[in-house]
């Protein structure tokens, strides 16, 4: 809604640097609009950076954790990976009951808690759990749980490939 000239208030004239400027209501209503559209893709922006950084934080976390499990001739059956919310995240690594009940294993559990003294923090928490192989694990519960497979993909492809 334009104001006339005649008729302008105080509020309509705006004063900067010794000049006037004059606005009608509309036009910093539109201003006001504008800027608040752009200040939330901003921050939607901002937050799916974060989320993708945290997210890449846990993945290359738990694939060094598994790195380790493996290269200390830990059979790992599967590793899971789930976010909770854009902080926390839980990776589940199911390994062989040989290389569960091990005495060696130990190391893994110091190499966990060594990852996540150095990593956790208030923006960003991953916690590791081990379980050991048996053909009750439920996999459809662990993905309606939110957790996904490292493997899944591989997984899918090679049931493809026995089938055709």
């Amino acid at each position: 809604m334009a104001t006339a000239i005649g008729k302008m208030t105080p509020s309509d004239v705006i004063k900067s640097g010794g000049s006037t400027h004059l606005f009608s209501a509309d036009k910093v209503i539109d201003a006001y609009m504008k800027g608040k559209i752009f200040q939330k893709n901003a921050e939607e922006k901002e937050m799916m950076q974060f989320i993708k950084g945290n997210f890449s934080k846990a993945v290359k976390l738990s694939e060094e954790l598994n790195k380790f499990i493996s290269d200390n001739e830990f059979k790992v059956r599967d590793t899971m990976l789930r976010m909770k919310d854009p902080f926390v995240f839980d990776a589940v690594y199911i390994v062989s009951k040989e290389s569960y009940y091990s005495e060696k294993f130990r190391n893994v559990y110091k190499k966990s808690i060594e990852l996540k003294t150095r990593n956790n923090n208030e923006s960003f928490n991953l916690s590791f759990t081990f379980m050991p192989f048996s053909k009750k694990i439920n996999d459809e519960r662990l993905r309606s749980d939110g957790f996904y497979s490292r493997d899944a993909k591989r997984k899918a492809i090679k049931a493809r490939t026995r089938t055709t």
